[in-house]
């Protein structure tokens, strides 16, 4: 049985497999719309991707630097690059403004706000990145340690864009 992204997005309650189960969990935003948040797996691999990117970005500053300029001091260069990567994480996040980033065009996933189900703007996306990039996989292992969250809510989600129809 195949089933139509029209179908999710109109009424959810009717979208079943063979055995009357759901094919995909369905969860509202704020403007009434209905959408199939994605898989743990495609938001790990989206992540993977952009990470690799945003790494591979910060290391040709690193090479760079070092083909560039001479070493005023031990570590300069690794300073430098250091302090680059959340800079080369919010342009590559720039680039990805109301559209996907590369990982998410790869993994079929998409960002929604969840107040109002519109896609973040242009200097949101680059905060998300960093975000995205930087601080969420710190946050993660310290929760998986057995730390708190510190109360952080979902703003976003990331949603199946083939099931949704985007």
């Amino acid at each position: 049985m195949t089933t139509s992204p029209e179908e999710v997005t109109e009424d959810p309650a009717e979208v079943t497999d063979e055995s009357g189960g759901p094919i995909w969990e369905v969860v509202p935003l704020g403007d009434g719309r209905t959408v199939a948040p994605a898989r743990y797996r495609e938001v790990a691999f989206a992540w993977a991707v952009d990470a690799g990117i945003v790494f591979a970005a910060t290391f040709g500053v690193y090479i760079a630097l070092a083909a560039a300029f001479p070493d005023p001091f031990s570590f300069a260069r690794e300073l430098n690059a250091l302090a680059a990567w959340p800079a080369v994480a919010f342009l590559y996040g720039l680039t990805a403004s109301y559209r996907r980033s590369l990982g998410q065009r790869i993994a079929g996933t998409r960002t929604l706000r969840i107040d109002n189900g519109a896609v973040p703007g242009f200097w949101r996306s680059g905060w998300m990145m960093v975000l995205r990039v930087l601080l969420l996989p710190v946050v993660f292992v310290y929760h998986m340690c057995g730390g708190s969250t510190f109360g952080i809510t979902d703003r976003h989600i990331s949603v199946d864009a083939l099931a949704t129809g985007y």
